[in-house]
C-alpha cells in the first residue's frame, strides 16, 4: 500500500516501486512522536501523508490531522500531495469532503471479516496560524515543523486525545 501511495509515476512496474531506506526506518519506528528530517525532495511530506492515509484506512472511526504553519502553504503542497496519493487508490475511498477550512475528508476504512461495515475515518487539514480549537485527534502529521512556533506544537499535543471505538485500547500519546 505504501509503495502505491509513494509512487508518483503510475506507469512504473510494481517491482520498481520502492520506499527509500530512511522512509522505511520512519515507518518502522514505533515511538508516538517521531521526526523525519532531510533535504528537499527526500520524501518527508510524502511519507508523513502516506502514513496518515494508511492509518485512516486501517483504523476505523479514527481522526487524523495534517497541519502546517500556513494554511495556504499546506493547501498548495501537502494537501495537494495527499489528494494525488488518494487518487492512486480505488474509487470510493474518499466518502465525503468539506472544502472550507479546516478542510476535512472522510475515508472508507478497509473492510474486514470482523468489521464488514467499518465507521469512516477522517483527515483534517489545518494551518497552525490559528488556534486548533476543541478538536481531538488520534495522531497528527506536521509538515515543515521547523516553521512552527513552539506554542503551536504544545497546543497540538493537547489535541491528541481521540480514541476510536474500533480500538479502545489505542495508546494515543
Amino acid at each position: 500500500l505504501f509503495k502505491i501511495l509513494l509512487t508518483e509515476n503510475r506507469q512504473r512496474p510494481k517491482d520498481e516501486r520502492v520506499i527509500n531506506p530512511t522512509q522505511v526506518s520512519f515507518l518502522q519506528d514505533s515511538h508516538n512522536v517521531k521526526a523525519y528530517m532531510g533535504p528537499g525532495g527526500s520524501g518527508k511530506t510524502m511519507i508523513g501523508v502516506a502514513e496518515i492515509i494508511v492509518l485512516a484506512l486501517t483504523i476505523p472511526d479514527s481522526k487524523w490531522l495534517i497541519a502546517r504553519r500556513d494554511y495556504n502553504d499546506l493547501k498548495n503542497t501537502t494537501m495537494r500531495k495527499c489528494y494525488e496519493m488518494l487518487a492512486r487508490l480505488p474509487e470510493g475511498i474518499v466518502l465525503d469532503r468539506v472544502r472550507t477550512p479546516p478542510e476535512t475528508i472522510w475515508i472508507k476504512p478497509m473492510v474486514t471479516k470482523e468489521d464488514p461495515n467499518p465507521a469512516p475515518s477522517s483527515i483534517t487539514f489545518m494551518g497552525m496560524s490559528d488556534w486548533v480549537g476543541s478538536y481531538a485527534y488520534c495522531g497528527i502529521f506536521v509538515d515543515e515543523l521547523d516553521e512552527l512556533e513552539e506554542k503551536y506544537f504544545w497546543q497540538l499535543t493537547s489535541r491528541l486525545r481521540y480514541v476510536p471505538q474500533s480500538r479502545p485500547d489505542m495508546k494515543i500519546f
